[in-house]
């Protein structure tokens, strides 16, 4: 007995729309335009506040980490 499942709830629904859809939202294409290209996001690991609570050690390692599974 095989059954195909996608993640663990079971099958999920994917919608597809097409790029004019996607283009006709003129508050997320410019959220997205905002993101990527004139507020990018960057790390906070050098603020005063974090190098303070937590050990330089252990905020390299989770950098390594994080930058070894993301998605980016």
């Amino acid at each position: 007995m095989s059954t195909k499942k996608q993640g663990g709830y079971g099958k999920l629904v994917i919608h597809k729309e097409s790029k004019i859809s996607q283009i006709m939202r003129v508050d997320e294409v410019f959220a997205a335009i905002k993101l990527v290209y004139l507020q990018p996001l960057t790390s906070n690991l050098k603020d005063d506040g974090i190098q303070g609570r937590f050990k330089s050690t252990d905020l390299e390692f989770c950098d390594e980490i994080l930058s070894k599974v993301s998605r980016r």
